[in-house]
């Protein structure tokens, strides 16, 4: 049985599910398995958060072993539907978490509005390496912080800002409702931990922007919508998403933490 924090049953049924499934499709290629995110950062609600797991492998993923990972993924939904859309697992490599600044690799992924895909990682993807070394929950494997090299709040949103500018140039007016959404919520989590210097679920910085920027609240409130609804449905402004997140790059830029110099560890 799992040990660890006391979750609500339908969380740890599911949890224990894709780990059990995992050792066994992936064996000794699992070098760990993390939980990350709302349920162990807070802010977590069983009705409409997302469950973010990392799994850290030893070698990157073969096509026949990409296979065998999306067919577990729709068994483990089909036993638990309520999860649909909402689990969304991360395979990245041990070498890599241990060289992830300044260098690209590829990830395997199911992200809001996108189907399981093999994308390629750069310094955006770290404020996730930040949450899981310092909230992760190990399900399997050692301690996250035996695998990832410790990372400052300023360097994160240091990065952040090498990303700002093209989270416009990232979108079109056909983008997906929970793509749309999402960028939202993840330029206020941006915003949140810049000007903050912590990070937060992105329940707790949509709180936080709508009342730090209450001329974007709607949007910021819309975009929470169309992520409780799964992403697939409902509708949300292209217009109002691509001039907020100007105006969001813009804050992030400009705003006077940008000139503060990250401690980057070695």
């Amino acid at each position: 049985m799992m040990t660890g924090p006391v979750w609500p049953d339908a969380v740890r049924s599911v949890l224990e599910e894709v780990s059990t499934r995992l050792t066994e499709t992936l064996g000794e290629q699992l070098v760990g398995l993390y939980v990350f995110g709302s349920l162990v950062t807070g802010d977590f609600d069983p009705a409409v958060s997302d469950l973010d797991l990392l799994a850290v492998l030893d070698r990157d993923l073969t096509e026949s072993t990409f296979g065998s990972l999306d067919g577990m993924h729709a068994a483990v939904l089909d036993r638990h539907p309520e999860w649909a859309d909402r689990l969304e697992p991360i395979y990245f490599t041990a070498a890599a978490l241990g060289s992830f600044r300044g260098q690209r690799h590829p990830i395997a992924a199911i992200s809001p509005g996108e189907p399981f895909n093999i994308k390629t990682a750069e310094e955006d993807w770290n404020p996730n390496w930040y949450v899981v070394r310092n909230n992760g929950v190990a399900l399997a494997g050692p301690e996250p912080k035996t695998l990832i090299a410790p990372i400052d709040i300023d360097e994160v949103t240091a990065q952040q800002r090498k990303f700002a500018p093209n989270w416009v140039s990232s979108l079109s007016p056909a983008s997906h409702p929970g793509a749309l959404a999402y960028r939202v919520l993840t330029a206020c989590r941006v915003l949140h931990a810049a000007e903050n210097r912590a990070m937060a679920s992105k329940s707790g910085t949509a709180k936080w922007a709508r009342k730090a920027m209450p001329e974007w609240a709607a949007l910021v409130a819309r975009a929470q919508q169309v992520r409780a609804e799964g992403g697939f449905t409902g509708q949300i402004d292209y217009g109002l998403t691509r001039d907020f997140l100007v105006y969001a790059a813009d804050r992030l830029l400009s705003g006077p933490e940008a000139g503060r110099i990250p401690a980057v560890s070695p």
